[in-house]
């Protein structure tokens, strides 16, 4: 049972696709007869039949996809596009594109190239359509698509004016009967006629003079070849004789063409009137006998019946004719003097037609009416692209000039300059076009602030020397450049080069030798030579007042006042003033400032009523004025010079509130400041301080003010008020050397005012403050100095020991005149007051091995000396002497002291022969004093010393005798004359000097007890020699 269900299965199966298989065989059938009929469709021109077949088979698709199959296919798909490209469908380009695409190997590649290049040329795209006629292959079409791709292509060549391959495709076409001979003849006759084959395109034109499609243009052209060829009179000989005799039917044309005859010899008296009547008698005339009537009413002058004729014509299927048409049309309404009218036909007659000459003349014509309508930026382009197109017009000069008078019109000044240099156009008429052009873009640079730019045009126009006014003028625009680049040497050379001889001023009233003048002085006075500017200014102004051009009385009265600011520069007021006034007297520009000026001479003059009066006369007459702050501060300042304290406060307080917002405000706060702080009225002056700072921070008035108010508090004895207030001003601070200043200050104004009390207290008030400030070195000598000058003045030593330390810190860390003084007081200090004369001789030893003023070094020296000799330092006493030996201007008895000192002390060192000669010059040098008596006693001292006793006596007694009145030296000598006789031997003799002494010496103890030992000695010596003596007697019996 199984195995037959299974068969059954199987036979069912095999049926099913036999059906299957039936149905698409007959499907296949139907399809393809649908196919089939859409190519005879084609075949037979019936593309929209064609296309719906195709349809039809796409709606009812077959399932296979064989060789076969896909060949139906392709050729469905060919010719739905080749309909679609005949019916002229949109989506033809999209079509035939696709089936390049679906099918790239395939027998109708030529035929869809070829389709391509119709339907681009359809939409009128002769590039695309070129390069899909370029891919055919013509052997691969039909006899009929060949025809159709050598016109087609042909003429798209022709269109784009490429001759030679559009007469070898359109002589393929023109020479037998197909459907485009008609226009292939049309076209070769045309080609020829441009390649000048007269013959030839008569030919052409001769085989279709009859077609109604091309039957106007051929006989247009016949009729200029018969023109060119002139036969017009063979024609009017042969038809004149038959105009009364011809039967009525044919007279028309008999006089239509009779009249074209007369045309064609310009007869145009004869012409006209038989052309009207032939038109008159046709239903609808040729466009030709338009235009032949039109262009001879044009000829007689009849211009409005002209352009109604040739108007006709602008729907006329020929280019050329309708060109012609528009041509004559323009220069109707140009004869009419209508040139808005005649430059659009001249418009229209040089964008269309095929006459190439008559396109260039209407283009020139078209370019001249555009100029002419001052249209010159579109004339200006107009030329350009003329020139592209006709490089070698003979109309190319005339343009030219055109179109760089245009760029000087439309102030198109590059565009012209580069045209002449980029062409290199050098006549005279050129040049003198690119000297106007560089100059008025030397005037434009100039205008724009672009100085170089003008010098660099201005030359340019200069090297092209046609026209001496521009020349000159170059010189004024070079002047104006450099002046206003500051180059003002420069300036004033072009300035005086410009000369007016021989130059038209009309065009540049301002060009005149009165401006020239006017740019020299400006140049001197730029460079603040008031003296060569004031004298320039008078020839300018002197000038200006004769001159005519518009600015020049602007220029005069500024001349004036700027000559009246130089003399003000120069000090001559006198003559300043009067143009100032003169300026004011006649309301000239700026009479308020002159009027201000006036004033300020007044003061400068040191009238300063006058200037007042002058000041407040401008309140009066110029209440608006810019000058006015100027005045009313003025005015109160000549008061505060007067010492009016009084007036100048009150026209200051006036000033506050009738200027709120003048630069001169914190200069009246100032002021009115100091008005106050010079009536003692600190309070109030601090108020007006005060507002400068908080109103004005950071100004210089608010520097000065800060100072001021520093002073006031001082002067109040508040500088920690002036420090809080100080502090409270955001913007302000006062760091720690502007505290340390203030401090400083106040302690000096104490010091200066002599309270040396309060200076020193401060000035340790400071010290506390900053220990090391910035002035702390200063601070201690000036506190050091309080503490000296008490000392003196009050007697009382306790100041001079506080004074020590100070002078001691600025021993150890100062410089200069301040280690200088407090060298000088300490030793003072030491020498005379605590006599510690160790510290003494320390800091005059120091001061002398500085250089300071000589004073101090011979004090220096002096201390140095005594201090020494007071404790005995031997080198000290003979360095310090040799120091003054060697010092010019000590003063004798130091040199003295110095030279006694310094014997001394090497005798005390032992250098008994430095002592002995240093002695012997105090003999010589010293006036009779103690010292030169020591010194004597000193010399005979070292004879003593040396064993010349007798010397020593006999120089003894001349000390006694020379030096009698220094008793104490005297005695020495006596008790050295007993040493003598000691020395001698001479006991005896001594006793007695010596007991003379003792006897009657009343004087210095010391001596006395040096006397008795002495004594003692020598009694004492005298009996061991008689002692001696006895023991050596030799009795006698």
């Amino acid at each position: 049972m199984k195995k037959i269900s299974v068969f059954l299965l199987a036979l069912f199966l095999i049926q099913v696709n036999s059906s299957v298989l039936g149905q698409a065989t007959i499907k296949y059938s139907k399809q393809t007869k649908l196919i089939s009929d859409a190519i005879e469709d084609a075949d037979n021109q019936l593309w929209a039949s064609c296309q719906q077949r195709i349809d039809m088979y796409r709606s009812d698709p077959i399932p296979r996809w064989d060789d076969e199959f896909m060949l139906w296919r392709m050729r469905a798909d060919y010719y739905y596009a080749t309909a679609a490209a005949r019916l002229k469908h949109s989506n033809a380009i999209e079509l035939l594109q696709q089936f390049k695409i679906d099918y790239p190997n395939n027998t109708f590649s030529a035929n869809v190239s070829h389709l391509l290049g119709m339907v681009y040329m359809d939409n009128n795209n002769k590039n695309n359509a070129i390069i899909h006629f370029n891919e055919v292959d013509p052997n691969e079409l039909s006899e009929t698509e060949q025809d159709e791709f050598y016109f087609l292509s042909g003429y798209a060549h022709f269109q784009r004016d490429n001759f030679i391959a559009a007469r070898t495709n359109l002589e393929k076409t023109a020479n037998y009967s197909n459907p485009y001979q008609v226009p292939s003849v049309y076209y070769m006759g045309v080609i020829e006629l441009k390649a000048g084959n007269m013959a030839a395109a008569k030919e052409y034109f001769v085989m279709i003079a009859n077609e109604p499609e091309f039957r106007e243009d051929a006989a247009l052209y016949l009729t200029q070849i018969d023109l060119m060829e002139g036969r017009c009179t063979q024609v009017m000989r042969h038809l004149e004789p038959m105009v009364s005799s011809a039967p009525r039917s044919k007279q028309a044309a008999i006089k239509g063409t009779l009249g074209q005859a007369y045309f064609c010899t310009e007869d145009c008296e004869k012409a006209t009137p038989l052309l009207e009547e032939y038109i008159k008698s046709l239903r609808k005339p040729e466009y030709a006998l338009y235009y032949q009537v039109g262009y001879c009413s044009y000829k007689s002058g009849q211009y409005e019946k002209a352009i109604n004729y040739l108007k006709e014509l602008t729907s006329a299927n020929s280019d050329s004719m309708r060109q012609h048409a528009m041509y004559l049309i323009a220069n109707s309404y140009l004869d009419m003097d209508n040139k808005e009218d005649a430059k659009v036909y001249f418009q229209n007659a040089a964008g269309t037609g095929p006459d190439e000459r008559l396109k260039e003349l209407a283009t020139v014509q078209y370019i001249r009416l555009s100029d002419d309508l001052g249209d010159h930026s579109q004339s200006i382009a107009l030329i350009e692209t003329f020139l592209e197109l006709y490089p070698t017009s003979a109309y190319r000069d005339e343009l030219l000039e055109l179109l760089l008078n245009a760029t000087l019109h439309s102030k198109d000044y590059a565009k012209g300059i580069q045209v002449i240099e980029d062409l290199n156009l050098n006549t005279p008429a050129f040049q003198e076009i690119y000297q106007r052009l560089t100059l008025y873009s030397a005037v434009e640079s100039l205008n724009s602030n672009r100085y170089e730019e003008a010098i660099e045009y201005a030359l340019k126009s200069q090297s092209s020397n046609i026209d001496n006014t521009l020349y000159q003028i170059a010189h004024l625009i070079m002047g104006d450049a450099k002046h206003l680049q500051g180059r003002y040497p420069e300036a004033r050379n072009h300035y005086n080069q410009f000369s007016m001889t021989n130059v038209d001023d009309s065009e540049f009233p301002w060009a005149v030798n009165s401006y020239a003048s006017y740019g020299v002085a400006y140049t001197y006075f730029k460079e603040k030579d008031y003296q060569n500017a004031a004298s320039k200014l008078k020839v300018a102004y002197d000038q200006l007042n004769q001159a005519q051009f518009p600015k020049a009385q602007a220029f005069y009265r500024d001349a004036i006042l700027r000559r009246a600011d130089c003399l003000f520069m120069e000090h001559e007021y006198n003559t300043s003033k009067e143009l100032y006034l003169e300026v004011y007297q006649n309301n000239y520009p700026k009479d308020d400032y002159a009027l201000y000026q006036a004033g300020l001479i007044d003061g400068f003059n040191n009238n300063l009523s006058s200037k007042i009066v002058r000041m407040d006369q401008l309140k009066v007459d110029f209440p608006q004025s810019t000058y006015r702050d100027d005045a009313d501060f003025e005015s109160g300042d000549s008061y505060f010079a007067l010492g009016d304290l009084e007036n100048a406060k009150r026209g200051f307080l006036g000033f506050v509130n009738d200027h709120g917002s003048s630069p001169y405000k914190p200069v009246v706060y100032n002021k009115l400041g100091l008005i106050y702080e010079t009536k003692n009225q600190y309070n109030e002056a601090a108020n007006w301080y005060k507002k400068t700072i908080t109103e004005f921070p950071g100004t210089p008035s608010a520097n000065s003010a800060v100072k001021a108010l520093e002073r006031v508090f001082l002067a109040m004895g508040q500088p920690q008020a002036f420090l809080d207030f100080i502090n409270s001003q955001s913007g302000i601070t006062l760091n720690e050397s502007k505290k340390d200043s203030l401090l400083f200050t106040n302690a000096m104004n104490f010091y200066n005012a002599n309270d040396y009390h309060k200076a020193a207290e401060a000035f340790e008030d400071y010290l506390s403050e900053f220990s090391r400030g910035f002035h702390h070195l200063e601070v201690n000598l000036y506190a050091a100095e309080c503490y000296f000058e008490l000392g003196k003045s009050e007697n009382n030593s306790s100041f001079f020991s506080k004074a020590l330390p100070y002078y001691q810190t600025v021993i150890t860390e100062g410089t200069g005149a301040q280690l200088e003084t407090a060298l000088v007081r300490a030793g003072f200090i030491t020498f005379n007051h605590l006599q510690n004369y160790t510290l003494a001789q320390q800091y005059y030893r120091r001061l002398s091995e500085i250089e300071g003023v000589q004073s101090n070094v011979e004090l220096a020296l002096e201390g140095y000396l005594r201090s020494s000799i007071e404790i005995q330092d031997h080198n000290g006493i003979i360095d310090a002497s040799e120091k003054i030996q060697q010092t010019n201007g000590m003063a004798k008895d130091i040199q003295d002291l110095a030279l006694f000192s310094s014997a001394k002390a090497y005798y005390n060192k032992g250098n008994i022969q430095t002592a002995q000669s240093m002695f012997q010059q105090c003999i010589q040098r010293l006036d009779m004093s103690s010292k030169k008596a020591e010194s004597a006693w000193h010399l005979t001292k070292i004879a003593y010393d040396n064993g010349q006793f007798e010397e020593s006596k006999e120089a003894s007694k001349n000390i006694i005798s020379t030096y009698g009145s220094y008793s104490y030296w005297v005695v020495k000598a006596y008790i050295l004359i007993g040493d003598c006789w000691i020395g001698l031997n001479n006991y005896n003799e001594a006793i007695l000097t010596l007991e003379s002494i003792v006897n009657n010496y009343q004087g210095d103890q010391a001596l006395i007890d040096e006397a008795n030992q002495k004594l003692e000695r020598a009694r004492m010596l005298e009996r061991q020699a008689d002692s001696e003596n006895a023991d050596n007697i030799e009795f006698q019996d």
